[in-house]
């Protein structure tokens, strides 16, 4: 586990962006790298668990894992105590690291430190939560991999005339997603869209 930090400020004089390596006794591995031009902070913590390490009979262990420590049991948008200092926050889950960032102004820091430390992988989860989690990764795989199907009803039902049909089955599909939007099914559902509007 890493936890990154770019420091508020330097003083002026400071020219290069130079980062300080530092291990803490419980093995957290911490780097410290100031930008003098900045005026926000990222706070990050780096878990050396992703996609890569599960089996198939563990696929989407990772993501499910990540999410239940972003949301640490809160039932409210896990981001409001950041957006409320004038920041905000990421959760990605790669093939080697899940990482949870946040950005806030400098003055802020405490309340990035404050959201990454309640969300340090030690708290025991409820199995309701566990359940709910899995079925909000389930759906968001489901909607994503009707993706590509969707787009060629759309298409087909384009190519028949029905051109209402198909803009509102790719529309609601479409609608259904908060990211991603630079995937090349996003992409390609916004260009049908586009043609159809």
């Amino acid at each position: 586990m890493a936890l990154a930090l770019g420091l508020p400020p330097a003083p002026a004089s400071a020219a290069s962006l130079e980062a300080t390596r530092v291990t803490l006794a419980n093995g957290m591995k911490v780097v410290l790298a100031p930008d003098s031009l900045a005026n926000t902070v990222d706070a990050t913590l780096w878990f050396a668990a992703g996609a890569r390490h599960e089996t198939p009979a563990q696929a989407g262990l990772a993501l499910l894992a990540a999410r239940l420590t972003f949301r640490n049991g809160s039932g409210d948008d896990p981001l409001a105590p950041l957006e409320a200092e004038g920041g905000g926050g990421l959760l990605s889950v790669t093939p080697d690291l899940t990482c949870m960032s946040t950005t806030v102004p400098s003055a802020a820091l405490d309340a990035a430190l404050e959201f990454l430390d309640v969300r340090m992988p030690a708290k025991p989860v409820a199995a309701a939560q566990l359940a709910a989690e899995r079925a909000a990764v389930r759906t968001e795989r489901s909607r994503s991999e009707r993706t590509p199907v969707t787009r060629g009803l759309a298409r087909l039902w384009s190519e028949q005339g029905r051109t209402d049909e198909a803009r509102q089955i790719l529309d609601d599909i479409y609608r259904w997603f908060t990211e991603g939007f630079e995937a090349p099914d996003l992409r390609r559902a916004r260009s049908l869209l586009a043609k159809r509007a």
